[in-house]
């Protein structure tokens, strides 16, 4: 048993800071309204929050030291009251972002929800991330709007090191006016050893240059691989826009396994991708790829599956998910 700081919300007062010792009750409902809003761990460098208001004390943590860890220990839904959305566009945002993150953010199978965004530079939960890992984490209903460069929902921009992996953007909106709009990253612009592995995109995602379900971009000195994602959410934009990515044009992006239920995988012919399929009525331009009338067969998942398998004989940072046939589209299942 560890000693923790804990915040709680006291009838008779302000927030106060409380000693306590805490032990988790593995009995205890996952739904259970939480008695505190966050609690820090001090061994860890670690928040794990349970409401808005702990969210908010772990991101100005964070402004502080980029290190600062943050885990999710029930779903968090931020308030929108007096937020207006018009042709996705908030009218104000519910979170502050412009902060640079090189820690571990575990979501704990729970998810963001209500995300507010508008900023007329970059727009995201997290601005820039390195030597960072992010999993397990759902963002539901976020709408973001960003009037500059390098627009997602989880982070604007990936700079090396980093690993995100079983991230979800589930419906929603993401809009951006200057190149670089993505559901998950607005562009992976640098570093190596950048994976993104397992992640879903169903909100609408529009922009000008370089537009994705999974990716805006992916610049020519970032080596990363993008495997097992899917897009189901519709995509619009100028030039460079695709499913998964809208452009990665040099030989160091490797997409695997991945699929596309609107528009190709990538807007921009770069390095072969290996087994993914998009549901389109004519080719794509990029080799690997294959268009279907439907992503959800057997056929098609074996074939990812297989994919899948060949890389992680190899690989140092194994893909940690495989894809099931599903009820519309194919699912992802954990690889034991």
């Amino acid at each position: 048993m560890k000693k923790i700081w804990n915040i709680a919300l006291v009838a008779i007062a302000a927030f106060s800071m409380v000693w306590t010792s805490c032990e988790k009750n593995e009995n205890e409902p996952q739904n259970e309204i939480p008695v505190v809003d966050y609690t820090y761990d001090e061994v860890t460098n670690t928040y794990t929050v349970y409401a808005e208001e702990g969210l908010k004390v772990w991101r100005k943590a964070v402004g502080e030291n980029k290190e600062t860890n943050l885990t999710l220990g029930a779903d968090i839904t931020l308030s929108t009251d007096g937020i207006e959305v018009v042709d996705g566009k908030p009218s104000a945002s519910n979170w502050e972002g412009g902060y640079s993150f090189s820690g571990t953010l575990d979501g704990g199978g729970y998810s963001i929800k209500n995300l507010r965004m508008y900023d007329e530079q970059f727009a995201h939960f997290i601005f820039s991330c390195k030597d960072a890992t992010i999993k397990n984490l759902t963002f539901v209903n976020p709408i973001v709007y960003g009037e500059s460069v390098y627009t997602g929902v989880l982070t604007a921009q990936v700079g090396g090191g980093v690993q995100i992996i079983n991230c979800h953007i589930q419906g929603g909106s993401v809009t951006g006016v200057g190149d670089g709009t993505g559901g998950v990253a607005g562009c992976i612009s640098s570093g190596k050893d950048n994976f993104i592995y397992g992640c879903t995109n169903s909100a609408k995602i529009s922009g000008s240059n370089w537009v994705g379900g999974i990716v805006g971009g992916c610049q020519e000195t970032a080596i990363s691989v993008i495997a097992a994602c899917a897009n189901t959410g519709e995509v619009s934009g100028e030039k460079y826009v695709a499913g998964i990515t809208g452009i990665h044009y040099s030989n160091n992006t490797d997409i695997i396994a991945c699929y596309s239920t609107y528009d190709t995988i990538s807007g921009a012919v770069g390095k072969p991708a290996t087994e993914c399929y998009f549901v389109r009525d004519h080719d794509d331009t990029l080799d690997g790829t294959t268009a279907v009338s439907d992503v959800n067969t057997t056929e098609v998942v074996n074939a990812m599956n297989g994919a899948i398998d060949t890389y992680n004989k190899s690989a140092t940072t194994k893909i940690p998910y495989k894809w099931a046939v599903g009820e519309a589209v194919p699912q992802l299942v954990a690889i034991e």
